[in-house]
């Protein structure tokens, strides 16, 4: 009992001082029993396999929990893809329910399509009646029916000329006979019909839709220059004209509705788009304020990886999502959308969805409730994005009447800051142009290509910030460009020297330092060096932790006691790296730290004060998940995780969700969890805590 230090630190009555005592009594009479001046066990060899199978492996296991969370959450999984979905269609569904499609389909034309079935009159001049070569011309005329309106002119000045006789004067007389549509060819003269030398004359035109006549007036000119060369006159020409109806009383009010319509699916469409983005945080916020999220990156050792299968977990989620908007977006008959907007609109989803999950992922580190998160997230990202949206579309309206240059220059900075910060904001104004533009190239200035590229943008920023902002490993490493971590170089600074003893110090703690001091790190797997910790500021300021010096060796059995609030909880969040400590070092199994310095974390199995586990995986699954974050192959942490919860007494349970489990059953987890995978030093923080007495040993 002594020399496992129950009597020099004078023991009270409680678990703790139980578990030491029964083992200090069973120590010596059990067989197989490790006498106390045997030499220690090497540490487990924790790295085994090559670094990228290794990482690969723990890709894998983290995706694999994370898909074995969205399996068996299925309410969860459901709200989070099923009501984005279901918000935007009803938004598409009922915002144009009423309307004429927002986007006309396209019009050929030719006279059929204009005229239906109604014939075109033809009138000929005096002369041409009998004329053999305007008969042939006639003959030439495709796919229309023609009628002989028996008329010999056509009016040139309307309300001076009299109508009789003319073509038009037909055309009245046979309004009531046609739907209301007519076509009319009037022959003035018909010249000796000549040949073209080329067997065909080919021509294409591209014109601008956005202007009204533009295809007619490019057809008119081409077919001036075709006529000109065809004949050799300068002089001919062909001109239309268009004299346009009134506007009609219902149009107006008919841009207005699509104009309110489409403001409204660009609500709803940030707005799902904000729960999607904003519900990613709800499992990252809730397993780092449990501590399940620090411990995965204690067994990992690698940040990196564990971040890159979330962010990939996540965007899986979010594809499945965007499926399902593209897929809305299809099947309301009103957009009649072309196959290349879909696409593109699906694009467009592609990198916002990254962009989105990136930022939530950087954005989370600040909540520590997971609802809180949630309703701050979603609050930001809509207002930000649809505000946003709104104010850059009025400016729009006002510069297109008004030419202010203020008014610019404020359109032109509010512009700049939300498409660079906002992909929620990027992904309305594409989506927006999409849907109003008619466009043949998917990356187009004008089209869904500028938010495609600045969502992209979003995208680097975010995976830039989100591996920048990594958390710390438990302790931090210096540079040594390449060389190996010296034994005497400590993972945390160095404190200064100790202050002279305190008259009231006592000597066991002199003693424990002047230990540390002379033994060195290569004699300790657990060493710390005048430790310091202090929260508060001014006169509310708190020293939770004052120059702890204490070296455990390898294989040694060590109780840090203390009564409620003397820094004990404090001093195992430091020596794990959830806490920074103010001065001192901290140095972790050096020797294995020289080896493997990146991956000096996993050498530490920690055991929390509140157990720190997902209620929707089994323990077998948990402790699994554990030992090959700790470097294990699969089938081998499968096998040491069920031999652990067998000694452990939760064999029966081992198939469970842990969310099944009671209080002493999730701290025999934790301990499991703490030893699955052999790490050389194992942290406990009161792990006999909720326990009945018969589990304590």
């Amino acid at each position: 009992q002594a020399e496992l230090g129950v009597l020099s630190y004078g023991l009270g009555m409680n678990t703790l001082e139980s578990v030491f005592l029964s083992v200090a009594e069973r120590a010596g009479s059990e067989a197989g029993a490790v006498a106390d001046d045997a030499e220690p066990c090497a540490p487990p060899e924790l790295f085994p396999r090559a670094p990228r199978r290794e990482a690969w492996s723990q890709f894998k296991s983290v995706l694999e929990k994370r898909a074995a969370i969205l399996q068996r959450d299925r309410r969860g999984t459901l709200l989070q893809v099923g009501v984005p979905t279901l918000v935007v269609f009803l938004a598409l569904w009922s915002g144009y329910s009423t309307l004429d499609s927002l986007q006309q389909p396209a019009l050929a034309l030719d006279v059929r399509t204009a005229l239906g079935a109604a014939p075109i009159a033809v009138a000929l001049a005096p002369g041409l009646n009998e004329s053999a070569d305007a008969e042939a011309l006639l003959e030439r005329v495709p796919d229309v029916a023609l009628r002989r309106s028996g008329a010999s002119s056509v009016l040139v000045h309307p309300y001076i000329e009299p109508a009789n006789g003319t073509l038009d004067e037909d055309l009245l007389e046979h309004w009531f006979e046609s739907p209301r549509t007519y076509g009319a060819l009037f022959l003035a003269s018909c010249p000796k019909p000549f040949r073209v030398r080329a067997e065909e004359l080919a021509y294409a035109v591209l014109v601008n839709q956005s202007a009204v006549h533009a295809l007619p007036a490019m057809l008119s000119v081409v077919h001036s220059a075709v006529l000109g060369w065809m004949t050799d006159s300068p002089a001919a020409r062909i001109v239309p004209t268009n004299a346009p109806y009134p506007t009609l009383a219902s149009e107006t009010p008919a841009a207005t509705l699509e104009s309110a319509a489409l403001l409204f699916v660009i609500l709803c469409l940030t707005l799902s788009m904000a729960l999607l983005s904003a519900s990613h945080a709800l499992l990252h916020v809730g397993e780092r304020a449990s501590g399940l999220h620090h411990l995965t990156l204690m067994a990992s050792g690698r940040p990196t990886t564990v971040f890159a299968a979330n962010v990939v977990a996540d965007y899986g989620v979010h594809l499945a999502t965007s499926l399902g908007v593209v897929f809305c977006f299809a099947l309301v008959p009103a957009f009649s959308l072309t196959w290349l907007q879909l696409a593109a609109i699906g694009g467009l989803l592609l990198p916002f969805g990254l962009a989105a999950v990136c930022l939530t992922h950087l954005l989370q580190n600040v909540f520590h409730e997971e609802m809180r998160a949630f309703q701050s997230l979603t609050t930001a990202y809509f207002f930000i994005s649809f505000l946003g949206y709104v104010v850059i579309r009025v400016l729009q309206v006002v510069l297109n009447l008004l030419e202010l240059p203020s008014i610019q220059r404020f359109h032109d900075v509010c512009n700049v800051l939300l498409q660079l910060t906002s992909p929620h904001f990027n992904l309305a104004m594409g989506v927006t142009n999409g849907l109003v533009y008619v466009f043949l190239l998917v990356l187009h200035q004008h089209a869904v290509g500028a938010a495609l590229l600045r969502c992209c943008v979003n995208v680097a920023a975010g995976v830039r910030g989100l591996f920048r902002l990594k958390p710390p490993p438990p302790e931090q490493l210096p540079s040594h460009s390449g060389s190996p971590l010296a034994p005497s170089e400590p993972l945390l600074p160095r404190s200064p020297s100790p202050s002279p003893r305190p008259s009231d110090e006592d000597l066991d703690v002199v003693a424990e330092r002047s230990s540390v001091r002379i033994q060195g790190a290569n004699e300790h797997a657990l060493e710390c060096r005048g430790l310091r910790k202090t929260y508060g500021f001014g006169g509310a300021r708190v020293e939770a932790v004052r120059s702890l010096w204490l070296g455990v060796s390898r294989g040694e059995c060590f109780g840090l006691v203390g009564t409620n609030g003397a820094g004990k909880t404090t001093t195992f969040r430091m020596l794990t790296g959830e806490e920074k400590p103010d001065a001192g070092s901290v140095l972790v199994d050096d020797r294995a730290l020289r080896r493997q310095p990146a991956r000096g974390r996993r050498r530490l199995g920690y055991c929390p004060q509140a157990s720190a586990v997902s209620p929707c995986l089994t323990g077998q699954e948990l402790a699994t998940h554990f030992g090959v974050l700790r470097g294990l192959e699969e089938t081998t942490a499968a096998s040491a995780a069920r031999d652990l919860l067998v000694q452990l007494g939760l064999e029966e349970a081992a198939r469970r969700p842990c969310g099944t489990y009671s209080g002493g059953m999730l701290r025999r987890l934790s301990v499991a969890l703490a030893l699955v995978g052999g790490p050389s030093v194992v942290l406990l923080d009161e792990p006999s805590t909720g326990m009945d007495p018969s589990a304590w040993c």
